[in-house]
């Protein structure tokens, strides 16, 4: 709550996830780029589908312990 809080406050997306990120892609300002159907946990591909475009959410894996904000940047598209 307090990332998301901070995000709509004005704090920018990637300069929070390289604060608060443990992924390794903290150092990318957490971009995980384009990534193909598949490749990702059916969880996590799942929730990018249901949210809008520059929407920030949040999404819990559980039996994984891998906790994420996401803020969606760009629709999915068929390559």
């Amino acid at each position: 709550d307090k990332i998301i809080s901070q995000y709509q406050q004005g704090y920018k997306f990637d300069k929070l996830a390289q604060l608060h990120s443990m992924d390794l892609n903290a150092k990318r300002g957490g971009d995980l780029g384009w990534f193909p159907e598949g490749q990702m946990h059916q969880m996590f591909e799942d929730a990018v589908k249901d949210h809008d475009t520059n929407e920030i959410f949040t999404l819990d894996i559980e039996d994984k312990n891998w906790y994420y904000i996401v803020l969606k940047t760009h629709d999915s598209k068929t390559i």
